[in-house]
């Protein structure tokens, strides 16, 4: 009697090539798109709301911010009161035709606002626009 030789099965794998191919995309993909996310300051700041608020300028102004912790900072670098003058001089002879912006928390003190805002005036600084933020609209009755 002779028996039929038993087939060989081919044991189930997974084929991790196409895997890699697909992983590879998309790490490129995320490396592509979180480069052009725009930089956050590094600075929370909660801004105050204003019935006219209107939007920022296309252009990026010379931030000086202020939190609520009354820390002071040059465009996300930190600076003490009294050297902002100075900083804000800086800033403004390396590029003559930058904009200014203040953007202070709403739990800041209002004295430490005051003396940003004199460093502005101190540096040549006249027109210095304060970030806001619109207030929540009221529903519709």
């Amino acid at each position: 009697m002779k028996f039929l030789p038993a087939k060989r099965r081919r044991l189930p794998g997974i084929n991790i090539v196409p895997l890699i191919d697909i992983l590879t995309i998309l790490l490129i993909f995320f490396l592509i798109t979180t480069t052009f996310k725009r930089q956050q300051p590094a600075v929370k700041i909660d801004l105050s709301e204003s019935e006219h608020a209107a939007p920022a300028d296309a252009n990026e102004p010379v931030m000086v911010h202020v939190s609520k912790d009354n820390a002071l900072f040059l465009d996300a670098k930190p600076i003490k009161i009294e050297e902002l003058a100075a900083g804000l001089k800086a800033s403004l002879a390396s590029k003559p035709d930058a904009k200014f912006a203040l953007n202070a928390d709403r739990a800041a003190d209002f004295g430490v606002v005051v003396k940003v805002l004199d460093a502005f005036k101190n540096a040549g600084i006249q027109d210095v626009p304060a970030f806001t933020e619109s207030p929540p609209k009221a529903p519709d009755k």
